[in-house]
C-alpha cells in the first residue's frame, strides 16, 4: 500500500498537481512509520519525498525538518559515509542553497561529493551530479574562478560516462556555456551579477549588481553597486541567466536601454555596448 501511494504522489508531483501528491505522502509516510518503525531507512525515503514535494511548492520550512530527520535516520541505519546519506546531503544542500544560505549549503555538498568519490570512484556520473551541484553553489557566490573547474571535471565525466548526447550531459554543457557567456559579459561591461536565490524570485525586484568596475562601461552608464536591473532592452529579467540571455546577441556598439531600481527610486539608463562586444563569438558559439 505505502509504496502504491508513494508511486502515485510522485506522478502527481510530476504533473504539478501538489495538493493532491500531499496527502498521499502524508499517508505513506503514517503507514510507513506504523509498519516499520520510525527509525526505518524506508520512511527516510518518504521523508526525502515529502520534503521534496515541500521544497517544490516553496514551503522551505517545512521542508527543512523532514530532510534532517531523514538524514539522522540515514546515518544511524547505514552509516555516515553511505552513499544513500550523499543523496540526502545533496537534497539538504540545495534547499539551503535555494533559501540562500550558501554557508550552510556548501560544506553539505562538499560532503556528499567526498562520500559519492570514495563509494563510487571519481568518475562516476552520481559524482558528476555532486559536483555540478557544487558548481552551481560557487556560481551564485560569485566564486567563478571555483566554479569553472568544477563544470569542465563534470562536463568530462558526463560525456565519457553518458555519452555527448544525454540530457544530463546537455545540461551540464549548457551550464558551463551560460557561466561563461556570463564571464565575458561582465568582463567586457564591467559589472558582477548577483545571484536571485529561488526563495526571493516570486517576489524579487531586479537583478542585483554586486560591483560595478570604475571607468567601465557599465560605470559609464552611472549603474553602480547595489542597483538591480528590472528591465534589460524592455525585458523584465529576474535571474542573472535572464540577463545574460538578453545581452548575449546584442550587436556591438549599440544602446540598450536598462530599467534600474536603486533604493527606492526607478531610473532608466542606457548602456553602450563597447566596439569589442562579442561575446558568443569570445566562446567560438557563432
Amino acid at each position: 500500500m505505502a509504496t502504491t501511494l508513494n508511486n502515485l504522489a510522485g506522478l502527481y508531483k510530476a504533473m504539478g498537481a501538489y495538493e493532491k501528491a500531499l496527502p498521499l505522502y502524508e499517508r505513506d509516510l503514517e503507514i510507513s512509520e506504523k509498519a516499520l518503525g520510525k527509525n526505518h531507512p524506508d520512511v527516510a525515503t518518504t521523508l526525502n519525498n515529502l520534503a521534496g514535494l515541500y521544497k517544490a511548492m516553496g514551503a522551505y520550512e517545512k521542508a527543512l525538518p523532514l530532510y534532517e530527520r531523514a538524514l539522522g535516520i540515514i546515518e544511524s541505519a547505514l552509516g555516515k559515509d553511505h552513499p544513500h546519506v550523499a543523496t540526502t546531503l545533496n537534497n539538504l544542500a540545495g534547499l539551503y542553497e535555494s533559501m540562500g544560505a550558501y554557508e550552510k549549503a556548501l560544506p553539505l555538498y562538499e560532503r556528499a561529493l567526498g562520500i559519492r568519490e570514495s563509494a563510487l570512484g571519481k568518475d562516476h556520473p552520481h559524482v558528476a551530479t555532486t559536483l555540478n551541484n557544487l558548481a552551481g553553489l560557487y556560481q551564485a557566490m560569485g566564486a567563478y574562478e571555483k566554479a569553472l573547474p568544477l563544470y569542465e571535471r563534470t562536463l568530462a565525466i558526463v560525456v565519457e560516462k553518458l555519452g555527448k548526447e544525454h540530457p544530463n550531459t546537455q545540461t551540464i554543457f549548457m551550464n558551463f556555456i551560460m557561466l561563461r557567456l556570463q564571464l565575458a559579459i561582465q568582463n567586457r561591461l564591467g559589472f558582477d551579477l548577483h545571484a536571485v536565490p529561488e526563495v526571493k524570485q516570486a517576489t524579487v525586484q531586479g537583478v542585483p549588481l554586486r560591483s560595478v568596475q570604475a571607468e567601465g562601461m557599465a560605470a559609464q552608464a552611472d549603474l553602480q553597486t547595489g542597483d538591480a536591473l528590472q528591465q534589460v532592452d524592455g525585458q523584465v529579467v529576474k535571474s542573472a541567466l535572464e540577463v545574460v540571455v538578453v545581452l548575449m546577441k546584442k550587436p556591438a556598439q549599440t544602446s540598450v536601454s536598462l530599467q534600474v531600481l536603486r533604493g527606492a527610486e526607478t531610473l532608466n539608463l542606457n548602456l553602450r555596448l563597447p566596439e569589442d562586444y562579442a561575446p558568443l563569438a569570445e566562446l567560438g558559439l557563432e
